[in-house]
Formats: C-alpha cells, sequence, structure tokens
C-alpha cells in the first residue's frame, strides 16, 4: 500500500505539474508544443554487472526486453526545458554456465527527468531514472519459462542514469537511444545497465 500511495503521489506531482506562462519564457529554440504531453514505445537490451563474485564459469550476458512504454511532459522552469516521465520497463541479464543458460527480466515502474543540450541535428540527453519494481516478470531455463510466482521477485528498486542522443525528426515524432547505468546494488547482487531505444510522439 505504501508502494502504491508513492507511485500515485508522483505521478500527480509529474502530471499536474503548472507551468505559468510558459510560452513566454521559451525560446526560439525550444518546439512551441515542448510542454505537451507525449507518448514513447521502444525496447532495451538488458545487462548487468555482478557485485559478488560469479561461480566459476559463470558470466552474466544481455537480453533482450520489449516493450517498453510511458508517457512524458515537457516543463520549462525560467528558461531551462526538461521533461518529466513515467514508463513501464524492465531490468534483467542471461547467465550462461557451461552449456546451461538461465535468463531473468523483472518488471518496474520507472520514474524519469531529463534534459538534453542540442549538437547539430541531435540533442545529447541526460535522465535520471527511479525504478519501482512491480514484483512479476519472467525466468526462463534454457528458453524453457519456468512458473514463477510473483511474490517470488522480490521488491528491490533501481535508480540510475541514462546518456543518451535524441534526433528529432519533426516537432511532434523523435528517436531515442541511450546507455543505462544503474547505481544501485540491487538485491546486493547485481547493477543493472542496457542499450535502450524508442520512438517518442508529442501532441
Amino acid at each position: 500500500m505504501k508502494r502504491l500511495i508513492l507511485i500515485l503521489t508522483i505521478s500527480s506531482l509529474i502530471f499536474s505539474q503548472d507551468v505559468t506562462d510558459s510560452t513566454e519564457v521559451m525560446s526560439t529554440d525550444i518546439p512551441e508544443n515542448f510542454t505537451n504531453f507525449g507518448v514513447y514505445i521502444g525496447g532495451a537490451q538488458l545487462g548487468a554487472t555482478a557485485v559478488t563474485t560469479l561461480s566459476e564459469g559463470t558470466k552474466i550476458e544481455g537480453v533482450l526486453a520489449l516493450p517498453n512504454i510511458g508517457i512524458y511532459k515537457g516543463v520549462v522552469v525560467g528558461s531551462f526545458p526538461f521533461n518529466v516521465g513515467l514508463g513501464y520497463g524492465h531490468r534483467g541479464y542471461s547467465t550462461k554456465t557451461g552449456s546451461s543458460e538461465s535468463t531473468r527480466i523483472d518488471n518496474y515502474l520507472d520514474l524519469m527527468i531529463g534534459s538534453g543540450y542540442p549538437i547539430g541535428p541531435v540533442n545529447l540527453t541526460g535522465t535520471f531514472l527511479y525504478g519501482i519494481s512491480l514484483g512479476s516478470g519472467k525466468i526462463e531455463e534454457n528458453g524453457t519459462e519456468v512458473d514463477y510466482p510473483d511474490e517470488d521477485f522480490g521488491e528491490y528498486p533501481d535508480y540510475g542514469l541514462i546518456f543518451g542522443v535524441n534526433y528529432p525528426i519533426n516537432e511532434s515524432i523523435s528517436l531515442d537511444a541511450g546507455y543505462y547505468l544503474g547505481l544501485a546494488e540491487v538485491n546486493e547482487s547485481v547493477k543493472f545497465n542496457g542499450i535502450t531505444f524508442s520512438l517518442g510522439y508529442r501532441f
């Protein structure tokens, strides 16, 4: 219940954000529709770095997870523009020991805030992301999904930074790609990372 209250409270702060007379402070470099809501869909090549010693012969590899979906909104404070968002995403990795392979993908609710700096036709972006575990996901052993109770997934928060590139096709549609650098030691065993990609549409 505390987690639900936290989600609803943060969500209301994000999407009830009042930007008074934002059009008066927006420079010509900021699109007129920047403060509108937007949606995105994409995915990620997930990975992780072990913070404890792995068993001999065991290595961590990446795993593809789809989809990442969410909503975002542009906010302008003074003359500084940034985006806040709420999305459904994933964390996970694959481990291999000899001929045996195990894959784990956990589902997360992601809260994010970020901004960009224009360099030619693209924007270099930086985003802080805080992930709340939804206590669900998928585990596969040698390509076969394991019937794993949701309550056994745990509820481990995660947070980190995404360094990326945004390419605006026009004022409404854009492409994004970035590298996620997890900063939290999740379950005292791994730090998540990965490559993210998405297509965004701002109304």
